[in-house]
């Protein structure tokens, strides 16, 4: 997520079974994550989601590393995805300047085969 602020997640059961199987939804805060209890920002119980699509709309209030935990309830296993929050990362920071470059020397060729 570029920027801090609400969005929306959405997980996709695609697994039959899994649609059957009541699953919960946790977002904690790795930056404040204590081996013992992580900070949970965001919490949805478990319930069945028998069309396959778990949604929700966050709020996500501070800049951060984030991890989205889908936990199925009757297995015991959860599946983690990390989420970053208004962090620029390298690749973005190297598309920009990429990008500012090829503009710059775009301009410097027209103007050059302008003149002419």
């Amino acid at each position: 997520m570029p920027r801090i602020g609400n969005a929306v997640l959405v997980f996709d059961l695609v697994d039959r079974e899994l649609r059957e199987v009541p699953a919960e939804l946790r977002i904690v805060n790795e930056a404040e994550n204590n081996e013992s209890s992580p900070e949970t920002v965001f919490y949805i119980p478990a319930k069945t989601y028998p069309n396959g699509v778990m949604n929700s709309e966050v709020n996500i209030e501070k800049a951060g590393l984030y991890t989205a935990i889908v936990t199925f309830q009757d297995t015991n296993k959860s599946i983690r995805f990390p989420i970053r929050v208004g962090l620029w990362s390298r690749v973005l920071i190297l598309s920009g300047v990429v990008v500012v470059m090829g503009v710059a020397l775009g301009f410097l060729i027209f103007r050059r085969f302008q003149r002419r």
